[in-house]
This record gives structure tokens, C-alpha cells and sequence, in this order.
């Protein structure tokens, strides 16, 4: 399963899938259904190349529920064809200090490692 956190794109890919035949009347493209908590479902599709592999890019969305699991549901020629689920870890959020000991009125900067982009740089107080 991988992990990662709200605005994160993540990769979605398969292999062994029917693949693509020019020589058909339509491609039936690989469906997705992308659901979790916080945010409402989501839809993709994705097209089998000549060697039945597929890829997406996928983001999840600002409001995912941290932490939490979204589910991807890919399927291929409808209820009775393929259908797999893979899952997506929504990691908990957390702060680190850096450094973790600073003297009065030195600059300390916070990191939130699940929420990319998130940084504040704090003057520092003392503790009576």
C-alpha cells in the first residue's frame, strides 16, 4: 500500500490488462473509481497500451480525511470482466522541530511532513 497526503499525486498503474487492439471497433478503456473519507468519489479512466499496461496520475484531494485508506477500484469490461481494488494510505499528520532546542528569540522552523508545502518559521519564546 502506499502512503502519501492530501494534495499528493500518486501514481495508478496496472499490467495485464487487455490490451489495446487498433483493429476493434473501440477500446474499452480501464474505469476507476476512486472513493475515501472526506471527499466524494471519484472517476477515471485509463487505456491499455499494446502490452496491457496502463498509468495515471492521481491527486488526492485537499480534504481526504488524514489519516485514512482510499480505495481505487479499477475495472475492465463491466461486472462479470476484471475487476481489482488497491489502496492508498492517507498518513497521519505529524511536526517535527528543527532544530529541537533553540535559545530564546532564535528562529525555530516546523516541517509537516504529510501536508506538502506546509512550513512555518516561529521566533521562539522562553519558558518560565
Amino acid at each position: 500500500m502506499v502512503g502519501a497526503g492530501p494534495r499528493q499525486y500518486v501514481s495508478i498503474a496496472g499490467a495485464n490488462w487487455p490490451a489495446a487492439n487498433p483493429a476493434s471497433d473501440g477500446v474499452s478503456p480501464v474505469k476507476m473509481e476512486i472513493t475515501g473519507v472526506g471527499f466524494d468519489a471519484e472517476f477515471m479512466d485509463a487505456s491499455a497500451d499494446a502490452n496491457g499496461k496502463w498509468a495515471v496520475r492521481y491527486r488526492l484531494p485537499d480534504n481526504v480525511g488524514i489519516p485514512s485508506t482510499v480505495s481505487v477500484q479499477a475495472s475492465y469490461g463491466g461486472p462479470s470482466g476484471i475487476v481489482v481494488t488497491a489502496k492508498i494510505r492517507v498518513r497521519a499528520a505529524s511536526l517535527s522541530a528543527v532544530p529541537n532546542q533553540v535559545a530564546p528569540c532564535a528562529l525555530l522552523t516546523l516541517n509537516a511532513p504529510a501536508s506538502p508545502g506546509a512550513k512555518a518559521t516561529l521566533p521562539s519564546k522562553s519558558v518560565a
